[in-house]
């Protein structure tokens, strides 16, 4: 009894010691997100980082500018538990809304969903090249917005993103 005791107990250990190695791995697939990333022109422009994954969370920002004016901005999180990967995005600084991942899409693409939430209620991030592109959308008529960033400090990018 004492034996099959102890065989319990270090399962237990072992489980506790490799389920943040499982996250880990989950969330790795997600590297091709990390970095800096801009797009803009003469009206305005959208940048956006993220942290590399580490620990089983990525941490991501979002600024908008048009013209000299701040359009928005939003804090943003990629965690993954137990349950699986979620989305938590801030819009203003407000209270977190959370999706969740949606699996099955194939290579640099992800998907999270709120069914429930109000708009958007889908956010797709997915790699073209060396550029990265998001989709948000909601239900039937609701507006869809698409960005197109380049990575920080591309030719093309470097003037536009940095107005005077």
């Amino acid at each position: 009894m004492n034996a099959r005791r102890q065989a319990r107990r270090d399962l237990a250990l072992l489980l506790l010691v490799l389920a943040p190695s499982a996250q880990a791995e989950a969330i790795e697939q997600l590297r091709w997100m990390t970095g800096c990333w801009a797009a803009g022109d003469a009206q305005g422009f959208s940048e956006e980082y993220w942290t590399p994954p580490r620990a089983g969370s990525m941490f991501g920002v979002n600024r908008s500018q048009r013209g000299s004016s701040k359009v928005a901005f939003e804090f943003l999180r990629i965690e993954q538990d137990p349950q699986g990967m979620r989305y938590l995005a801030q819009p203003g600084g407000r209270a977190p809304t959370v999706f969740t991942h949606q699996p099955g899409e194939p290579g640099q693409r992800v998907v999270f969903v709120n069914p429930e939430h109000d708009f958007p209620t889908r956010i797709e991030y997915w790699r073209e090249g060396d550029d990265l592109k998001a989709k948000v959308s909601g239900g039937e008529g609701a507006p869809v917005l698409q960005f197109h960033w380049q990575p920080c400090g591309s030719p093309s990018k470097a003037a536009e993103a940095n107005p005077s």
